[in-house]
């Protein structure tokens, strides 16, 4: 009893861990997982009662991946105009 509670901790502990590095991925990671799914549903190899869930996820993904590249566009804005400003 004691050894299927702490692999049951350890399997919700995993899950979280992924859920969050999920939650927030890196652009390329974003990319990746982006490319993943849309060849997923061209293969067909996702089940009609999982595709709703991966074009979320997809959309998801692209929202942040905008985001992720809007904040840089801004942030490189911003190092342009400060060189500008110091000539």
């Amino acid at each position: 009893m004691h050894s299927c509670l702490s692999l049951l901790k350890r399997n919700i502990l995993f899950r979280t861990v992924k859920y969050m590095a999920k939650k927030n991925p890196s652009y390329k990671e974003a990319i990746a997982e982006i490319e993943e799914i849309l060849r997923e549903i061209e293969n067909e190899e996702t089940d009609v009662d999982h595709l709703a869930e991966k074009v979320k996820r997809a959309y998801s993904l692209l929202k942040l991946c905008r985001e992720k590249l809007y904040k840089t566009e801004k942030e490189i804005d911003n190092i342009m105009k400060e060189m500008r400003d110091e000539e």
